[in-house]
């Protein structure tokens, strides 16, 4: 066996999640080493996996994207990847879209194909350790081993520069502030507390992108009581 290769698990094998096996500080250091070795070979590919893709999207930084990927091999169910869902789904929507191909082996035939765009619509990504399969709406594999050209999704995922790493790192707290402010609608729908109040607890995003989040987290929650809350009452006219 080479240092970019771990053993396969059988086709109808299911993980065993670490959450209900063993505590995640008891799992080898072995293990995560392995995988970051694995992922280092892979990622200097002309073909990357799946799983590294979506881990490209989230981190679109070479050795982030190694660390993030081999995090989510190791860790999936104890300690899942903050945000890796989110940048599954842009993953999906792009193969869909047909900005980028995608490209499995299908079960049936052991043929390496093109996924079409319009699949992907009912498709799911999903990883049995460090080995990625797309599966469809009834559970069963589509495609095994499914991967996507490196060139293609560093064209539609560029590297991160100065100015995106900024770009992103603003987008991050924003998106802190709509979960937050979720939350709070959430826990009390009918309890609303004063914009100003809010503002003065989540200061650090802007004004104008406080607003969109209250906005968008009154619509997301249907807080209706929220949507009034912090208006000005009118003066009394003589």
């Amino acid at each position: 066996m080479g240092p970019n290769e771990l053993p396969i698990p059988p086709a109808g094998a299911e993980r065993i999640p670490e959450a209900h096996s063993v505590p995640i500080r008891r799992v080898r250091k072995g293990s995560v080493r392995a995988t970051v070795t694995y992922a280092l070979g892979q990622i200097d590919d002309p073909y990357w996996p799946i799983g590294l893709c979506v881990a490209w999207v989230l981190g679109r930084e070479k050795s982030k994207a190694v660390r993030l990927y081999s995090r989510h091999c190791v860790f999936a169910e104890a300690r899942p990847v903050k945000h890796w869902a989110d940048a599954r789904t842009t993953l999906c929507r792009a193969l869909a879209g047909g900005r980028i191909e995608g490209l499995g082996i299908r079960p049936r035939d052991d043929q390496r194909v093109s996924i079409l765009p319009q699949e992907w619509i009912d498709l799911r990504i999903q990883q049995r350790g460090p080995y990625d399969e797309v599966r469809g709406r009834d559970g069963l594999i589509a495609y095994r081993e499914a991967k996507i050209a490196a060139a293609m999704m560093r064209k539609e995922f560029p590297a991160q520069t100065a100015a995106t790493k900024r770009a992103h790192e603003k987008e991050e707290r924003e998106r802190a502030c709509l979960e937050a402010l979720k939350q709070r609608m959430k826990e009390k729908p009918n309890e609303p507390v004063v914009k100003e109040i809010l503002r003065r607890e989540l200061d650090d995003i802007s004004e104008r992108a406080f607003i969109r989040c209250y906005g968008r987290a009154a619509q997301e929650t249907d807080a209706v009581a929220w949507t009034k809350a912090g208006r000005r009452r009118r003066q009394p006219t003589d």
